[in-house]
């Protein structure tokens, strides 16, 4: 089983790869923000929250996720693996 340290390391690395930032966020400010933010060309962002297998959205990560897609219209992704996350950048960064 993977710790989401190990996961949010290589999916990092995935996006620093295709040129964006990948930015760890500081839940001290704000309970339950999400745990990165990637940030690309162009002004896009995407909100990522990173789990492992066994981890469990607590109710602040699920409020904040609902106001950053729905209330804002941002882009916010909840991935439970490296998989996940590494798809996730790739559909955000590169649009069909």
């Amino acid at each position: 089983m993977s710790t989401e340290r190990s996961i949010e390391a290589a999916i990092g690395k995935h996006a620093k790869k295709l040129g964006c930032l990948y930015i760890k966020m500081d839940p001290t400010h704000a309970r339950g923000i999400p745990d990165r933010l990637v940030v690309g060309p162009g002004g896009r962002v995407l909100w990522m929250e990173v789990k492992n297998e066994n981890g469990r959205l607590a109710a602040a990560q699920v409020e904040w996720g609902h106001l950053l897609a729905e209330t804002l219209g941002h882009s916010h992704v909840v991935v439970w693996s490296t998989e996940e996350g590494v798809n996730a950048i790739n559909e955000w960064r590169y649009p069909k």
